[in-house]
């Protein structure tokens, strides 16, 4: 329920009276409820395609892409800076239980619970009781970050952790099944049993680069804990969701008896459900906080509305702080705030996060000018799948500026259509080819049915199905999104046998011979080795190509045996197939190359080894409980 319409409540509850009627009046009409109803519609039944062409209408209905992505419950919430313009769920919490998603169902936010974190950082920050430039290690108390030769050149503050520019390490955190026991924070950092992620170090210098960590953002929970001595989640409560009226909102982890019943249940890519239903986060501010899309809206409105100065909750000088660009982060076109990320939307300034928990996605766009924008929470590892289709019908329903404009084809000749064929690859990444369907252009991934590549002009292109843009130069071409740039992918040379292309035309001696060339020419090479494979199969084993998968990842294992996660993957593929037999023997050899394997790092060796007998233990029961 959103705050305006709460207070209409209100005003009814103490008894204001309404005028009535007269019997010839006409009733005026609810511009609020029409609004809300068309959008309503248009999510539910005609969800937009990633590319809208003039004169071919296409739409999709919700339900059906939910089913098609395996994507269990959706939550939504669209406001502007009059309030929440709607919300709803869809679909079920809990599969096993069949509890449906209600407004109120709540998801794991993963990483915007680093906006919410950073937030409470800054208001202390505003009253003077923490410093943002000053040395972290002179704030905590109960551990101290490790200092080296890189942090005496600068120092590891609030503000470079907030911003991802301090150069620590450990990228994301996996979490813990329910009933697996819990790491304490200083554990976390160090990397002590029963952590299962590395240290936090500092490894590049600080204030120096962007690199994500939120090993960086576990370090300002513990500063906040060490400074205010109080439970993280209750110091969140106190400076942030109780202020804000986030009442759905909580950091707890795991959660009470209280609140669980409100929560939804994790779903995996095949759309089975996690084995404990949640995982746990003892790294509340990374990836912690229990919430709901309405109650982030809240949340994201008041800092759009205090970066204007509109807001009686937030100082415009803090949401300013949290909204201004620190770095840009390489090759996507974001720019790190604090605690938030600024990017473009065809041109259209926006600021928002995303996040992924085990089996929970959820992403939240911001105007940066407007004071509106979308939240949506999955509770499925497809949900980032499904959000960009919500996404562009919401911003074509309300109309707001950086919306998708529909295309039109470009008339082109035999010559422009000539320039875009061969094969392609971005580095590190699975190559393509561009081809010719008819009198149309297609681009054709590995085991995949070939997707039209759009025409709009002589040296510029769009991918139908996934929305990207292309603008063709001499060695290759651009690739773009409605977010600005994103890589470039170059021309392989015309005769080259690319190993992913020479497998899936079915010439896997060709692809065998051709891939242990490469590897013996350039072994160092970025994508050279297992890389694009691995990542070709998980792509197969995630549309439900199990045998396409099993064919590629093989392979992988057959040319680059020396690679532990190439044998990890494929005992993935061969219990996806229910051979168990395969998928036991696969991981055990996984097990073997890891004692070789010396150039992974001990603690991602730890973890790494750790996953693998997890799920050998898990097959083995799985064994032992069959007649």
């Amino acid at each position: 329920m959103g705050v305006w319409w709460a207070l209409v409540v209100a005003g009814w509850a103490c008894g204001a009276a309404a005028p009535a009627l007269r019997p010839e009046a006409a009733a005026v009409p609810d511009m609020a409820a029409e609004k809300k109803l068309e959008l309503e519609k248009r999510v539910e039944v005609a969800l937009l395609p990633a590319v809208q062409v003039v004169g071919e209408p296409e739409q999709y209905a919700l339900a059906e892409r939910m089913a098609a992505l395996k994507v269990p419950g959706l939550s939504v919430a669209v406001f502007d800076e009059g309030g929440l313009v709607w919300a709803k769920g869809y679909g079920l919490a809990d599969v096993s239980t069949g509890a449906p998603v209600t407004q109120r169902t709540l998801f794991q936010a993963g990483s915007i619970s680093k906006s919410v974190n950073a937030l409470a950082v800054l208001l202390e920050a505003a009253s003077g009781a923490l410093d943002l430039d000053a040395p972290v290690n002179a704030r905590l108390g109960s551990w101290h970050l490790p200092d080296n030769e890189l942090t005496q050149h600068a120092p590891v503050t609030l503000r470079r952790l907030l911003s991802h520019t301090a150069g620590t390490t450990v990228h994301g955190f996996p979490g813990y099944p329910t009933g697996a026991a819990l790491p304490s924070l200083v554990d976390v950092l160090d990397g002590h049993e029963p952590a299962n992620t590395p240290p936090v170090r500092v490894d590049l210098v600080p204030g120096g680069q962007f690199r994500y960590s939120g090993g960086g953002t576990t370090i300002t929970q513990l500063l906040l804990v060490d400074t205010f001595h109080k439970p993280y989640p209750s110091l969140l409560r106190e400076l942030v969701l109780g202020p804000l009226g986030m009442g759905d909102s909580s950091y707890e982890q795991p959660l009470p008896p209280e609140r669980l019943a409100q929560a939804a249940a994790g779903h995996l890519i095949d759309g089975s459900q996690l084995a404990t239903k949640r995982h746990v986060y003892p790294e509340m501010a990374a990836a912690g906080l229990w919430t709901t899309p309405a109650d982030l809206a809240v949340f994201f409105r008041e800092v759009a509305l205090a970066r204007a100065g509109r807001s009686t909750r937030l100082s415009q000088a803090v949401a300013q702080q949290m909204t201004t660009a620190v770095a840009t982060e390489p090759g996507a076109g974001a720019r790190p705030g604090l605690g938030v990320f600024l990017f473009e939307r065809n041109g259209v300034p926006l600021f928002g996060h995303n996040g992924a928990d085990a089996g929970f996605q959820a992403d939240a766009l911001v105007s940066l000018e407007g004071a509106h924008g979308v939240v949506m929470m999955a509770n499925s590892d497809n949900g980032l799948r499904l959000f960009p289709e919500i996404e562009r019908t919401v911003f074509a329903a309300m109309g707001w500026p950086g919306a998708d404009v529909p295309v039109a084809r470009a008339p082109s000749s035999a010559a422009e259509r000539a320039a875009w064929l061969g094969d392609f690859v971005v580095p590190g990444e699975v190559p393509f080819t561009i081809g010719m369907q008819g009198e149309r252009l297609s681009v054709l991934r590995p085991f995949s049915d070939p997707v039209e590549l759009i025409l709009l002009g002589p040296k510029r292109a769009v991918h139908r199905d996934r929305g990207l843009y292309y603008s063709l130069r001499d060695d290759g071409f651009d690739i773009l999104t409605t977010r600005g740039p994103v890589a470039t992918a170059m021309r392989l040379p015309a005769g080259k046998k690319v190993p992913l292309l020479e497998l899936a035309a079915g010439r896997s001696d060709s692809a065998i011979q051709a891939w242990r060339a490469q590897i013996a020419e350039a072994p160092n090479t970025p994508g050279v080795g297992p890389g694009p494979g691995i990542q070709l199969g998980q792509e197969l084993l995630r549309d439900g190509k199990v045998d396409a998968a099993l064919t590629v990842l093989r392979t992988v294992a057959t040319v680059c045996p020396w690679a532990p996660m190439a044998h990890v993957n494929l005992a993935v593929a061969y219990a996806a197939s229910g051979d168990e037999a395969a998928a036991s023997a696969a991981y055990k050899e996984a097990l073997l190359k890891l004692e070789s394997a010396t150039w992974i790092p001990p603690e991602q060796q730890r973890q790494i080894r750790a996953g693998v007998q997890h799920e050998l233990e898990a097959l083995n029961h799985t064994s032992e409980a069959k007649p």
